[in-house]
């Protein structure tokens, strides 16, 4: 395992140094090391049935767990560098996500890696509006799953909660028509999601919370997507052109609710009829 993980770790660090070029490499081994994250992922799933939740503790356990980070963490890095998006989308995506977002899906709680999380808000970040069609699938596979995990309290799975909030945060920024996309009661939960955040004592996750908030109002200004039903049922009213929410991102809680506030006075709200 150890032996595996070194090699991965290599070509992590040459995809960072090589850039887009790397792809001649992880042509050559990019099924082999998808296959190999099933393989891995098997045998953590049995252990796990057959130990019970303590097998995740085990050196054997934790040495496979770090073989699926780093096979995350170099895809993560081929992505970033790529020169051609649309080229990485439909020819290393679709079976990468094939291969991750079902198994975190189906593993348990301590089990799951927040890698994935990691990783998908970065690959969004990167091909932006070319994954709105993904969007769906990658919620179904991971949003309830981790809201599972993290809202039990404020402080268990703090990795996760972080990569929670930088992933909707990334489908919020660049891919938000998927959004308004989906079934009433699933953008609820986000938008559930999102206020819970601010109830964070971690100070990071409260920002991120808050930052997502005012995108929400801002993007459909921005959207070439008109709103639909749903956030119209889930919102007290849409939110219309406003010039307070076209400034710069706020920093800090203020802004945010000063836009709130204006919104009545200016005549930018209106209910559904």
């Amino acid at each position: 395992m150890k032996n595996l993980s070194n090699i991965l770790k290599t070509n992590v660090a040459a995809c960072s140094s090589v850039g887009y070029p790397f792809l001649a490499q992880i042509g050559r081994i990019y099924m082999d090391m998808l296959a190999l994250y099933k393989i891995v992922s098997e045998m953590i799933a049995t252990a796990v049935i057959t130990q019970g939740p303590i097998a995740t503790k085990t050196p054997l356990i934790r040495g496979m767990r770090t073989i699926k980070k780093e096979i995350l963490k170099l895809m993560e890095t081929f992505v970033s560098k790529s020169e051609n998006d649309k080229m990485v989308l439909d020819s290393f995506i679709p079976p990468l996500f094939d291969a991750v977002l079902g198994d975190y899906k189906k593993s348990i709680d301590l089990a799951r890696d927040a890698e994935v999380l990691s990783a998908t808000a970065s690959i969004i970040t990167k091909l932006k509006e070319l994954l709105l069609d993904m969007i769906p699938p990658i919620l179904d596979a991971v949003f309830e799953p981790t809201l599972s995990m993290i809202s039990k309290d404020l402080s268990e799975f703090p990795e996760h909660r972080v990569a929670f909030f930088k992933l909707i945060g990334a489908i919020n920024e660049f891919c938000f028509p998927a959004l308004l996309r989906l079934p009433p009661a699933q953008f609820k939960l986000i938008v559930d999601s999102v206020v819970w955040a601010f109830k964070h004592t971690m100070r990071d996750i409260g920002e991120t919370g808050l930052q997502i908030c005012y995108e929400l109002l801002v993007c459909p200004l921005c959207s070439l997507v008109p709103p639909s039903p749903p956030p119209l049922n889930i919102f007290p009213g849409t939110v219309g052109t406003h010039p307070i929410l076209l400034k710069a991102k706020p920093p800090a809680p203020e802004p945010v609710l000063s836009d709130l506030l204006h919104l009545p006075d200016a005549g930018s709200l209106c209910g559904p009829d």
